[in-house]
């Protein structure tokens, strides 16, 4: 297995699996579809108002399975 390989398994695979982290920006810019990029850009480049608890949750979500789906086929392929 490729290093690369093995910081997907061994890092982010075990990533995906806590699901606080990816209540904080810095995590969800990580794993980001494209709801999510227009959420990064935003905070970015405008002046976006707070989000809410649920709006956070739900990001974090979308960006953590985001993630794990191109990481299994990323391992699944190599």
């Amino acid at each position: 297995m490729t290093s690369s390989g093995r910081d997907l398994r061994e890092y982010w695979i075990p990533a995906m699996g806590k699901p606080r982290r990816w209540l904080h920006d810095i995590w969800v810019d990580l794993g980001a579809p494209a709801d999510v990029v227009r959420d990064i850009h935003e905070r970015r480049y405008a002046d976006p108002k707070p989000i809410g608890r649920v709006r956070r949750i739900r990001r974090g979500m979308r960006a953590r399975a985001f993630l794990r789906r191109g990481i299994k086929r990323t391992l699944a392929t190599g």
